[in-house]
C-alpha cells in the first residue's frame, strides 16, 4: 500500500521521526499533524488538514509523515499527487486520447487524498476547473482531503500575481476561486506551519 501510494523517491523516507523539531517555530504544525494521524479512525469522515506557509518548511515532509503513519498503522488507502504533476499527467492523457474522467473518478474514490503544492501553476482556467471537479467530487463523497500549498487561507485579495509591488501575497482562494475554497474550508483545519527555512539551514551548515 505504500509503494502504490505515489510518494516521490525523494521524501519516501519522510516521517515524524525524523523530521527536524529543533527549529524554531515548527513544534505547533507537527503536533497538529502528529495528533491528527495517531488519532485518525478509519471508516469514519474525518475532516482533513491544509498545511500552509513559507517554502522550506517542511509541509511536504508532515504530509508524507501522515500518509506514511495512516498505511502503516491504520491500514488506509491514501493517494499521493503533487498538484503540478496530476496535471502535466492529465494533458498526457488528452494528447494520447484519453479523457481526465478515469483519473479523477480514481483519486476521488480513495479513501485519503494527500495533495502535494495546491494552487501551484499558472492558475489557468482549465487548472481551475481541474481543481473544482477534483474538490467537489471528494466534497460531495464525505472523502477525507490533506494538502500543502505555499498560499494562506482568506478571502480573494484582488493581487493578479504572485508577488504584489508591495510583497503582498495571494490567498489560496485567489489560486482555486471562492467555491473550491469555501469546501476547503469545511472539509479541512488550516495548520501554519511556521519555523525557519530548513533547506536554508541545511545550507548553512554544509558550508
Amino acid at each position: 500500500m505504500f509503494n502504490k501510494a505515489g510518494i516521490p523517491a525523494r521524501h519516501a523516507h519522510a516521517s515524524f521521526e525524523s523530521f527536524n523539531k529543533d527549529l524554531e517555530g515548527t513544534m505547533p504544525g507537527f503536533l497538529s499533524t502528529y495528533k491528527w494521524s495517531h488519532g485518525y479512525k478509519a471508516g469514519e469522515p474525518v475532516r482533513g488538514l491544509v498545511l500552509h506557509g513559507e517554502v522550506g518548511r517542511g509541509k511536504t515532509h508532515l504530509l508524507v509523515a501522515m500518509v506514511r503513519q495512516l498505511i502503516m498503522d491504520h491500514g488506509v488507502q491514501v493517494r499521493f499527487v503533487e498538484f503540478s504533476h496530476l496535471l502535466a499527467e492529465l494533458k498526457r492523457g488528452f494528447e494520447e486520447g484519453r479523457g481526465q474522467g478515469g483519473l479523477l473518478a480514481h483519486l476521488a474514490e480513495m479513501e485519503i487524498l494527500a495533495i502535494d503544492e495546491l494552487g501551484k501553476g499558472r492558475n489557468t482556467e482549465w487548472e481551475r476547473t481541474i481543481v473544482d471537479e477534483l474538490v467537489s467530487q471528494r466534497y460531495n463523497g464525505m472523502k477525507t482531503l490533506l494538502a500543502t500549498t505555499n498560499f494562506g487561507p482568506g478571502g480573494p485579495t484582488g493581487i493578479e500575481a504572485n508577488l504584489s509591488l508591495d510583497g503582498s501575497r495571494q490567498s489560496l482562494s485567489d489560486r482555486v476561486g471562492p467555491r473550491v475554497y469555501s469546501r476547503l474550508t469545511e472539509m479541512a483545519e488550516f495548520v501554519d506551519i511556521a519555523g525557519s527555512d530548513f533547506r536554508a539551514n541545511q545550507g548553512r551548515a554544509r558550508g
